[in-house]
């Protein structure tokens, strides 16, 4: 009972800028918040390849400040009071749920309520933000280099990107081997070991009442997805 009534408080602090601003600033919250001086705005729930995309972002938009990492409402919030895009990756919430309780040992309850507050935000202003898939982002990084080019009415030049993908996978392993000395590091890339224990977790996912929430607004945002095509 305590543990849920944390976890509605922390989930409300997500979805509003003045709570998320408060816990932020007590380190109880972590991601880099959406100010005047951010370029783009950039969110997901957490194992949806938020590192790779925003390294991908960050070939387009070198040195300048993309608001990031939050896994909240209230980012998308601030970022479209202020006029900045925001580009919203989106994942089906079995893959998504599963990798985020195995790698931070997070509870079903805790878990799918965040996703449900991130998702519920991204379909009613669907209209107001970008939103990609984690499958086209992984699969397809060029085109999601593209993709936020045109956000940003910036000149897509394809030769200027041709190693894309595999300079930011050499950025992420090297900051894997500078942060694996933190304690409490989870790791940003897939790791096949932890597989087994993602099964079981997805199994047990797909039998709990409140994960029937996230996959009722996943689809629902797919199919917005899908008409704006």
């Amino acid at each position: 009972m305590i543990r849920k009534l944390f976890s509605n408080i922390k989930v409300l602090c997500l979805k509003y800028p003045v709570l998320y601003k408060i816990t932020h600033k007590l380190s109880l919250a972590k991601g880099d918040i959406c100010n005047d001086a951010s370029e783009l705005c950039m969110e997901g729930f957490p194992s949806s390849a938020n590192s790779y995309s925003l390294n991908l972002a960050r070939l387009v938009l070198s040195g300048e400040i993309i608001a990031s990492h939050c896994h909240a409402a209230a980012n998308m919030r601030m970022a479209l009071a202020r006029k900045i895009p925001v580009i919203f990756v989106s994942r089906e919430p079995l893959g998504a749920i599963s990798s985020h309780i195995v790698r931070h040992g997070k509870d079903k309850y805790n878990a799918c309520l965040t996703y449900i507050s991130l998702y519920e935000y991204a379909v009613k202003h669907f209209e107001e933000i970008i939103v990609t898939d984690f499958e086209d982002v992984t699969q397809k990084p060029m085109s999601f280099i593209q993709l936020t080019c045109e956000t940003l009415n910036l000149e897509f030049l394809a030769k200027k990107y041709q190693n894309a993908d595999e300079q930011v996978k050499a950025h992420i392993i090297e900051y894997e081997e500078q942060v694996l000395k933190t304690e409490g590091f989870h790791g940003l890339l897939p790791d096949p070991k932890k597989e087994p224990e993602k099964q079981r977790t997805k199994a047990e996912l797909a039998a709990y009442p409140l994960f029937q929430k996230c996959c009722e607004l996943y689809d629902m945002l797919q199919s917005k997805s899908d008409i704006r095509a």
